[in-house]
């Protein structure tokens, strides 16, 4: 009973602090993940973003040169073009939202290009120029608003993340609490009892058949108290039937013991009355006397006794200690003796 409960309890700890690790891991991985898109994603635009910008720059260089009215250089032009359409299509795949503010003026410069292609005039080349200064104003109201853009997921995140790890750090906090708490409830489960026990034991070990162990436990702890208080109970009545036998032969000397006791002192009257020295006859009379007292004491002392106490009387044998044996109980045998 009580180890399948002590396993119980652990096993839930056990699976409880594995739930904990499982739903943690899954979060983390989670916000690794945001942050791996997130930096891709701020990557990719700033990269798009440089693209076009340098894409632009050659094609304010290639418009310049063209001033010259060189064929290479409208045929650099051209191509310079065709880059920043380029440029301006892959980012506007990475970055959807900049469609809207980066198409129309990169139409209108790539329309300005081609119309320098059939006229050079001087109008066509100041309206390409315009257009290059409005894209140019354009990519970098663009750059500010990604950098922006950028800067609020990243502390969106942040916040996130300090979230998430607050969470799991007062989850764990409270797993934790919990687990110790319910580890020294089941410590205290098997301390305590041990303790009642190893203390019983020490008072059995004592003479005191008397004590009990009051568990109403129905685990393995329950039946050791049940057999211990069995064993007492026996070892109890066994002492009882001991002292009662003991004070029944205690009842049977002392009544034979007085018969005799008061022959010999009838009979020491009379020897008093008739013969011997004075003195001599007196202290002989007096040590007698003493015997009898002796005697008779020792028997009272038998009816008295409350436990049996053996002592040493020649190595390798016992002898009734009657002192310590009409003692109460709760009174330690001296070194030598042994309770029964």
């Amino acid at each position: 009973m009580l180890r399948r409960k002590l396993l119980l309890v652990h096993g839930s700890l056990v699976g409880l602090l594995l739930i904990a690790a499982i739903v943690a891991i899954s979060l983390l991985n989670d916000l690794l993940g945001d942050m791996t898109r997130l930096s891709a994603g701020t990557l990719a635009n700033a990269t798009r973003a440089v693209d076009v910008s340098g894409a632009l720059t050659a094609v304010e260089s290639a418009l310049t040169a063209t001033r010259r009215g060189e064929a290479a250089d409208r045929a650099r032009l051209a191509e310079a073009g065709a880059r920043l359409r380029r440029a301006g299509a892959e980012w506007r795949e990475v970055q959807p939202r900049v469609d809207s503010r980066l198409t129309p003026p990169i139409t209108q410069l790539a329309t300005a290009i081609d119309r320098m292609h059939g006229s050079s005039s001087e109008e066509a080349e100041a309206a390409a120029f315009e257009a290059a200064r409005r894209l140019r104003q354009t990519l970098v109201t663009l750059s500010l608003s990604e950098q922006a853009e950028a800067n609020r997921l990243e502390a969106a995140f942040t916040r996130r993340f300090r979230s998430v790890i607050l969470g799991l750090g007062l989850a764990f906090l409270l797993v934790i609490n919990t687990s110790i708490i319910v580890l020294l409830r089941a410590a205290t489960m098997v301390v305590r009892p041990v303790e009642e026990l190893v203390e019983a034991s020490r008072e059995l070990g004592r003479g005191r058949f008397d004590h009990r162990v009051r568990s109403r436990r129905r685990d393995e702890f329950g039946e050791l108290a049940s057999a211990y208080n069995h064993l007492a109970r026996r070892l109890e009545r066994n002492e009882t039937r001991k002292i009662e036998t003991m004070h029944q032969v205690a009842r049977t000397l002392n009544h034979e013991l007085n018969n005799v006791i008061s022959i010999i002192d009838l009979q020491l009257e009379l020897a008093d009355r008739q013969t011997g020295d004075e003195a001599t006859r007196s202290e002989r009379m007096r040590h007698i006397h003493d015997a009898l007292e002796r005697m008779s004491e020792t028997v009272g002392a038998l009816n008295r006794v409350r436990q049996i106490v053996l002592t040493d009387y020649v190595p390798g044998m016992k002898m009734l200690d009657l002192e310590r044996s009409v003692e109460e109980r709760d009174a330690t045998p001296p070194t030598g003796a042994t309770a029964r």
